[in-house]
Parts: structure tokens; sequence; C-alpha cells
């Protein structure tokens, strides 16, 4: 935002366009905008990580003007190239490990609750007894209620007793995480866990002999 702000100050239109588009990049969330829209995965990672690239950008930059200046000043610092090559070996490390795209449905912020989690209202607040859970999940393999946070987004429900296993997938290409299948009441089974983004998320209910029962994407959404 500084960097911004600096540049927009600075003389030359160059200059204050980049800095526009740097404010731009910072303030907007881009990936949750472009969300809304079909496009290819690698432009919604691009818009999605637009802050990062933006950060590693305004980085580099520094660093080459901390380049230049040694540079300049390489006649009268003994060693000065030496120490520019390491300079310059260091940013470049740093620019490599920052634009590395993350594995495919990476979320640090993935948690599935457990038993002792239960008492949290925060964490299962769909029914709170068990006439409750009952009337929620009657008629259908699963019934869940998202709510959303500024950093991350909980989904809790209860399913049946055709329900074998209930898996989340983050994002296209990763890995299904199982997602338990806790008996609160006799008879009846809830299940809660959180996510950075439903965005791109696919949760679906197994039944016993392993088929399929229920497949939800655009209702993670909201859509």
């Amino acid at each position: 935002m500084l960097a911004a702000m600096l540049l927009i100050a600075a003389h030359g239109p160059l200059r204050r366009a980049a800095g526009a588009a740097l404010l731009l990049v910072m303030v907007l969330s881009l990936g949750a905008l472009l969300s809304q829209v079909s496009v290819t995965p690698g432009l919604q990672f691009l818009f999605e990580n637009a802050r990062v690239l933006g950060t590693v950008t305004v980085c580099l930059a520094g660093f080459g003007g901390v380049a230049v200046a040694v540079a300049a000043a390489g006649r009268r610092i003994p060693n000065a190239r030496g120490w520019l090559r390491v300079g310059t070996g260091l940013a470049a490390a740093v620019a490599f490990v920052a634009v590395q795209p993350l594995p495919a449905g990476a979320d640090p912020t993935f948690k599935a609750y457990a038993l002792a989690d239960v008492p949290n209202p925060r964490y299962f607040y769909v029914c709170r007894s068990q006439a409750e859970c009952a009337t929620f999940g009657a008629g259908r393999p699963i019934g869940f209620g998202i709510v959303r946070e500024k950093t991350k987004v909980r989904v809790n429900g209860v399913v049946d007793s055709r329900v074998s296993r209930l898996e989340y997938q983050s994002a296209p290409g990763g890995a299904a995480r199982v997602i338990p299948l806790l008996e609160v009441y006799p008879g009846q089974r809830l299940f809660s866990f959180r996510s950075a983004t439903l965005a791109h998320g696919r949760l679906v209910a197994y039944g016993v002999d392993g088929s399929p029962l229920a497949e939800y994407t655009k209702e993670l959404d909201g859509r």
C-alpha cells in the first residue's frame, strides 16, 4: 500500500500508472471477483495470488535499486561486485520460491472438527438438540448450513443412515479429505469443518456400497 502511494505521488505517468495498478491489486480481492465468471485455472490462480505477485514485484524492484546503488559505488567499495552477486542470487532465490504455485487443493485453513468440539456453537450451529437435528436432516441423505467469516468458511450439517462416508475436496485436482461423522445423539451423526474458501470446493456423500449418494459444488459457493 505504501509503495503504491509513493509511486502515485512520484513524477512520470508510467510510475503513477504502476502505483495505481498496485493499489488496485492490494485493495480489491480480484480472485473473489473473478470467481463469479468462468475462467481458466491458470488465470484464476494468477488473480487469486495477485497481492503476493504485487509484493514480490515491489521487493524485486527494491533489490534492483540496491543493486544499482552498489554497482554505482563499486569503484569506491572493495569487493562490491562480490556483494552484488550475493544480493542478486538471494533476490533470485526469493523470487523463485515466492512464485511457486501451491499444490492443487492446498488449504492450510482446513480443519475437521471432532466430538470434543461439539459444545462450541461456532462449530456446531445447525441444531443444538436431538429433536432439532432430526428435523434439520429429515428426508435427505445430507443437510448442512454455511457460515462465512472474514478469513474462513464453516460448514456444519447432519447425515442420515444411508451415508457411510463424507469427503471434501478443496479444489479440482486436490486430495479428498474424509470428514468425520460424529454420533452426537443416538442414531444421529453430525459433521463440521472449516475451509479458507468454498469457491472450488466439492462435498460428496457416499453410501454403504461406496457409490456417491449426493454431491455439492455450487451449493457450497452459494450459487
